[in-house]
């Protein structure tokens, strides 16, 4: 698996398992058990699918994200919140249309549909272009 691929695969694995039912094996019925090989082959075909995506291009998203969170943490340090929030909203939009984004969220998207991991997170965008959230109070 590529070395960038792994923490979000870990990461994403993390998040199937946290939704595990806490069940003994020895006393599953046949039916949970047909529930829990459909979940694991949901899972390995979520794994072969992130393993697809290309590692350079995940390392720059990630090298650009990192960039923001630090430009966005100084802006709202200086009290420019506006500013932060315009650069963040700019952000999400470009992130969401990135070919990244929508193999990851394509890669995802049947454990999230079945409830076995949450949302990949973005921030939310109504029509006019704004989030009802602040960038400036989720990086506190």
């Amino acid at each position: 698996m590529h070395t960038l691929l792994r923490p979000l695969f870990t990461l994403l694995l993390g998040s199937f398992l946290a939704y595990l039912p806490q069940a003994n094996a020895e006393n599953m019925s046949s039916m949970e058990n047909v529930h829990m090989q459909q979940m694991i082959q949901q899972m390995n075909e979520m794994q072969r699918c992130l393993q697809q995506i290309d590692e350079i291009e995940l390392q720059k998203n990630q090298e650009n994200m990192s960039r923001l969170e630090n430009k966005l943490r100084a802006l709202c340090s200086d009290g420019k919140r506006d500013e932060a929030q315009t650069e963040a909203l700019k952000f999400s939009r470009e992130i969401q249309d990135s070919k990244i984004f929508k193999q990851i969220q394509s890669c995802t998207q049947e454990m999230q549909q079945q409830g076995f991991m949450p949302k990949l997170p973005t921030l939310e965008i109504d029509d006019q272009g704004n989030s009802q959230t602040h960038i400036c109070d989720q990086l506190k």
